[in-house]
């Protein structure tokens, strides 16, 4: 039989050890009585003791329930966690499973099997990841326990399939809304070479035209100026259009009505926000973009930059044909949403580099925004100037070198490069791999 080990209350014990004192000092006078004191007092004690074990064992037996409860409970969810889990051996190896693990990969063997034989690109020194394999995407938690010295660590993984999620967060990427406006560059132009009588044929050609483009991508277009158009697209639509180089742009100028000048449009279209506004706000900036640039292109703005396309090709920018204000007005933009502006001239700096410079720290200081010019070295040929610029007050300390440019740039850094367009001549090459907000004048 189990022994107890049975403890009084301090209550019970003070009672008894009164009742003890008491005895003692009744068998000085009278012992009979006495006698019959201690009979009652052992029958006191007994009964205490025998009330205290009886509580002890139920006790006992209580919690030796509800630990059996609780473990049964623990060891039925950790089984059936929504989540897969496994546990690891030192070596990688899976020394046991739940059974959501073992739904996820049906009429694979598991136990006793390395985890990288279900994730081939797993990475044992890292808590999270996530991994895509094939169709299926996972999250995977990887919690390392601590054995006893000399036997390595295991590792408890936490698996949970997020492919329906990824599915759903590509859809809802693909369905995101896209503003674009449409001008037709040279409208007015092309209506003076054609005969009165074929100017309604012709723009009937070119709505024809754009109306065909817009229903065969499932976008909604609407004409709002006789040269300008409105059309919404959503994320699937516009890269269809995007991989196939938008031929509307080709279409257009295949329109042959007598009109002695091609017709060429001119798009701006704004992605990448849920804000329609905003939306609005990019496409408007491309459009400006787009003309300035000498139109018969499209230009894409997202919150990062801005994408170029002419025709089958994409397009190269021609000096010749950017408008001041509008080039302006996009630098302006850029310079706003820039945490900071770092202004970069050619290898062996000259005049020309350094003025354009001091220029566009002016301009991005008038916008309050922290701006640098990034020199390789002070050549004899700009020393002068630059000691010049050093000692004004708007240009103290805006002047520093590739070790100080490169911990300075950071990924919301706008790089505006000057009087160059080749990487390679650039003062420090290594900035432009540091930051994708690049301008180049």
């Amino acid at each position: 039989m189990k022994k107890y080990r049975v403890m009084l209350s301090p209550d019970q014990r003070l009672f008894l050890g009164v009742i003890l004192v008491l005895v003692l000092l009744l068998s000085y006078y009278n012992w009979r009585m006495a006698l019959l004191g201690f009979i009652v007092l052992g029958s006191l004690y007994y009964y205490s003791w025998e009330t205290a074990r009886r509580r002890r064992v139920t006790l006992e037996e209580y919690l030796r329930s509800l630990a059996m409860q609780v473990e049964k409970t623990a060891h039925d969810i950790i089984y059936n966690l929504p989540w897969g889990l496994a546990v690891l051996d030192s070596q990688g190896i899976i020394r046991w499973c739940n059974s959501r693990l073992v739904d996820m990969f049906p009429g694979l063997e598991i136990i006793g099997e390395r985890i990288t034989g279900l994730f081939p690109e797993i990475k044992m020194d890292r808590e999270q990841m996530r991994l895509k394999q094939e169709e299926r995407w996972f999250d995977l938690y990887l919690h390392r326990v601590h054995t006893r010295k000399g036997r390595g660590n295991n590792h408890v993984l936490f698996v949970q399939e997020i492919t329906r999620v990824e599915k759903l967060l590509a859809r809802q990427d693909q369905e995101a809304p896209c503003v674009g406006l449409i001008q037709v560059d040279n409208y007015e132009e092309v209506l003076q070479t054609v005969a009165p009588e074929e100017r309604p044929l012709l723009a009937a050609a070119v709505d024809r035209v754009m109306a065909d483009w817009a229903a065969e991508k499932k976008g909604f277009l609407q004409k709002y100026n006789p040269d300008r158009y409105l059309v919404l697209f959503n994320r699937e639509q516009l890269t269809a259009s995007r991989e196939e180089r938008f031929p509307v742009l080709d279409r257009v100028k295949e329109i042959k009505m007598g009109n002695k000048l091609p017709v060429t449009l001119s798009c701006g279209f704004g992605v990448g926000s849920s804000n329609l506004q905003e939306l609005g706000s990019f496409a408007r900036a491309g459009l400006d973009l787009a003309l300035g640039r000498g139109g018969d292109q499209v230009v894409i703005r997202d919150p990062e930059r801005f994408h170029f396309f002419g025709g089958k090709t994409k397009a190269m920018e021609k000096r010749t044909q950017v408008k001041a204000r509008v080039i302006a007005h996009a630098l302006r933009e850029l310079m706003e949403q820039a945490a900071q502006v770092l202004v970069m001239g050619h290898r062996v700096a000259d005049l020309d580099s350094i003025g354009a410079a001091a220029g566009m720290v002016r301009a991005a200081r008038t916008l309050g925004k922290q701006v640098f010019i990034v020199l390789e070295d002070i050549n004899p040929a700009v020393e002068k100037m630059v000691a010049y610029l050093a000692e004004q007050e708007d240009f103290r300390g805006v002047f520093i070198n590739e070790v100080e440019a490169l911990r300075v740039v950071t990924g919301g850094t706008l790089l505006v490069v000057l009087d160059t367009h080749k990487p390679s001549l650039v003062a420090v090459p290594a900035l432009l791999e540091r930051t994708n907000k690049v301008v180049v004048i």
